[in-house]
């Protein structure tokens, strides 16, 4: 029971710091855009597809970046997505890697990845 509580208040922090990012790396712009609608389109880009799920690579979430759910980004919304891409989710994936080497091995890791370990 301890992990699941202890669990709990770090999902919202990890909820909340992902929404931020985009803000965050908004304001580095020379003229950003406000703060609160750049914050709701980081958060619907984020977790939207709990609601309304796409296919996997389709480019969904980077469409509707690029395509304003994010504010107005200017000429600088490329190089604003590929920031916010590595560091909402590829940081996130590293991190997970390198915990679970750490934690389990890298034989216990190479084990797993091997096809048909999971069935």
């Amino acid at each position: 029971m301890g992990p699941i509580l202890a669990g709990l208040p770090l999902t919202f922090i990890n909820v909340i710091s992902r929404a931020l990012i985009l803000p965050v790396l908004a304001s580095t712009l020379p003229h950003p855009p406000p703060f609160g609608p750049v914050l709701v389109g980081s958060i619907a880009l984020l977790y939207s597809q709990l609601i309304l799920p796409t296919p996997s690579g389709a480019g969904a979430v980077d469409l509707g970046f690029v395509s304003g759910a994010a504010g107005d980004l200017g000429t600088e919304q490329g190089r604003m997505l590929l920031a916010w891409r590595f560091y909402t989710t590829i940081i996130g994936i590293l991190l997970g890697l390198v915990f679970a080497v750490r934690l389990f091995g890298v034989q216990a890791i190479r084990k797993f990845l091997r096809p048909g370990s999971l069935g």
